[in-house]
């Protein structure tokens, strides 16, 4: 019986449970976690798939964090042409 509990621990609780606090670190933010499970069953197959959606996760974070840089430039950069516009305006009519 205490063989067969030691089994279970091991080959259930054990994965469960690193699945489980896998997906409570990604929940919370943490995208660079992986789950690392080498086998071939349910839970490995499990273990992959919360892997490749990490993954996925992590390269849209970066793709938004990307695009939010370009339109960050393009905002400054729009400022700065409407200030010197305003400046130009501004010196136009104090002639």
């Amino acid at each position: 019986m205490v063989l067969m509990a030691a089994i279970v621990y091991r080959a259930v609780h054990l994965p469960t449970l690193a699945l489980r606090r896998g997906t409570e670190r990604l929940a919370g933010g943490d995208l660079s976690v992986e789950i690392d499970l080498h086998r071939t069953d349910e839970l490995g197959l499990l273990a992959t798939s919360f892997n490749s959606m990490a993954r996925s996760l992590r390269d849209a974070d970066a793709e938004l964090r990307d695009w939010s840089r370009t339109l960050e430039d393009r905002v400054q950069q729009k400022t700065r042409e409407l200030e010197q516009v305003n400046a130009q305006l501004v010196q136009v009519e104090k002639t």
